[in-house]
C-alpha cells in the first residue's frame, strides 16, 4: 500500500531542483501517495526557477511543471472537508498570525487526510518556524509526524531498491549546496545595494552586519540581521526579500546533512 505525504512548496522545490538524474527523485516520489494543497502548487510555480538555476535545469524541471502523479487539492475543499469552525479553531490554536501560506494548507491537509484514510500521515517541510509552529498540533491531533527534506531522502533510500548509498549520500551533499547557494545568491544581491548607500548611513550598518556575518559563517548572527533589514522601508531592500521567499535565516538542514552524514560512517542504514 502506497504511503500517504504531505509536501510544501520548499521542500519540493530544493529537492527537484537537485534531482538532475532524469528526475529520478520525483519518479520515486510518485511511487509513493503524495498530496499538495492548491496553495503550494501555486508557491511552487511562482518560485521553481527563482535563485541561479541553468537552462538545463529548466527544460528537465519544465517537464514536470504540472506535477503529474501527485494528488492536487483545492484550497476550498481542504477547508470545506474541516468546515469552517475547524479551520479557524486550528488556526487560533497554533497561533497562526500570516496569510493561509503552504504551510497552514498542507497542515490542514493533513489532518482531513488522516481522518479520511485512518492511518497517520507525514508532513515534509524544511520551513523550521512552521514546523515549530505545527508540531503541538500534530501531536495532539495524532495526526502523524514532520518531517523534512533529509528525512524523505533517508526514507527513498530504504524503500528504494535502486537508491544506493552513494546515491543518498550525493543527493545530501547536493541539497546543502543547494541551500548555500540560495543564501550566497542572496547575499550577492546585498552586496550590490550596499555598494549603492551611503557609507555612513544606518541601512549602510545593517547591510554590513548581514555581509560580514555571512562571510565569517556566523549563520546566527546573518539570520538576525536579515530579520532586521525586513523592518526597513527600502524598495531595494524589499524587492530583494521577496526575491527569495524561501531565505533560510539560519540554514537548519545544511547543519542535519552534516550531522547525517558523520553518522553514516559509524553504522549503514538496514534495508532488505
Amino acid at each position: 500500500m502506497k504511503t500517504p505525504i504531505v509536501i510544501d512548496a520548499c521542500t519540493l522545490i530544493n529537492l527537484l531542483r537537485i534531482d538532475e538524474d532524469d528526475n529520478y527523485l520525483y519518479k520515486h516520489l510518485t511511487s509513493l501517495d503524495v498530496h499538495i494543497s492548491e496553495t503550494v502548487y501555486n508557491e511552487f510555480k511562482a518560485n521553481l526557477f527563482k535563485n541561479a538555476i541553468d537552462d538545463t535545469d529548466k527544460e528537465r524541471l519544465n517537464d514536470i511543471f504540472s506535477l503529474p502523479g501527485f494528488d492536487h487539492h483545492k484550497d476550498e475543499d481542504i477547508k470545506r472537508n474541516l468546515g469552517n469552525n475547524w479551520v479557524e479553531k486550528i488556526v487560533s490554536y497554533v497561533g497562526h498570525t500570516k496569510k493561509q501560506n503552504g504551510e497552514l494548507l498542507s497542515s490542514l491537509l493533513a489532518l482531513g487526510l488522516s481522518r479520511e484514510k485512518g492511518e497517520k500521515i507525514c508532513f515534509y517541510t524544511d520551513d523550521y518556524p512552521a514546523k515549530d509552529e505545527f508540531c503541538k498540533f500534530f501531536s495532539i491531533q495524532q495526526i502523524g509526524l514532520i518531517e523534512d527534506s533529509v528525512d524523505l531522502l533517508l526514507m527513498l533510500y530504504w524503500t528504494e531498491e535502486d537508491f544506493s548509498i552513494q546515491m543518498l549520500k550525493r543527493n545530501l551533499y547536493d541539497l546543502r549546496a543547494e541551500y548555500y547557494k540560495v543564501i550566497d545568491s542572496f547575499v550577492k544581491k546585498i552586496d550590490a545595494i550596499r555598494s549603492k548607500s551611503g557609507q555612513k548611513s544606518l541601512i549602510r550598518k545593517k547591510l554590513d552586519s548581514i555581509v560580514n556575518a555571512f562571510y565569517s559563517k556566523n549563520m546566527n548572527e546573518f539570520g538576525k540581521y536579515v530579520d532586521d533589514i525586513r523592518k526597513v522601508k527600502d524598495k531595494d531592500i524589499k524587492e530583494c526579500l521577496s526575491a527569495f521567499p524561501y531565505l533560510p535565516k539560519e540554514p537548519k538542514i545544511a547543519q542535519k546533512v552534516d550531522y547525517v552524514l558523520k553518522e553514516l560512517e559509524e553504522i549503514d542504514i538496514f534495508k532488505l
